[in-house]
């Protein structure tokens, strides 16, 4: 059993969050992907802050996992990462496509190990992403052949930070 995909309302979804995988560093199992809507609020709760700070709200957005099945190791740690991410584009592309087939939601991707898989072409670090104001057109040509905005989960990527600034009003909805 894979988490499910969070959604209060499909027809007004204005972002979509994309997470790598459900792995945990234990063998908890949740019933939405990164845990939203159970106790356990750590996997969620610094995208949930992103999110406010750039005007959105659980119920604007749609969020998944690239991989959604339950992974052994932690992604980051995961050698086999890459290759069982290959095997779900696919998934995840008619997925989307179902209720977004024209392709205009923005998707917020919550690791760089996510946005350097899905490019077709090499993208900057992330720090230099948040410093400066990065088209975002730069991040168009990849797997999904969706618009794709790093959204970096890590702590060091809040956007609530005064050095973030330029990035966050660009990410103003």
């Amino acid at each position: 059993m894979y988490p499910k995909p969070f959604c209060q309302n499909i027809s007004k979804v204005k972002a979509i969050v994309l997470g790598a995988d459900p792995s945990t560093d234990n063998n908890t199992k949740f019933e939405y992907v990164f845990g939203i809507d159970s106790d356990d609020r750590r996997y969620f709760a610094s995208i949930e802050r992103n999110l406010k700070t750039i005007g959105l709200m659980r119920s604007d957005v749609y969020v998944q996992n690239l991989i959604q099945d339950y992974l052994k190791s932690e992604t980051s740690k995961n050698k086999e990462w890459e290759s069982i991410a290959e095997k779900w584009v696919s998934v995840l592309i008619k997925e989307l496509d179902s209720f977004d087939p024209e392709r205009k939601i923005p998707v917020l991707v919550t690791a760089e190990q996510i946005m350097k898989f899905l490019c077709f072409k090499s993208i900057p670090k992330a720090k230099d992403i948040y410093s400066k104001t990065y088209e975002m057109s730069d991040f168009i040509d990849n797997s999904l052949g969706r618009r794709l905005i790093p959204f970096y989960r890590h702590y060091n990527y809040s956007l609530d930070k005064v050095e973030f600034e330029k990035y966050r009003e660009a990410l103003m909805f």
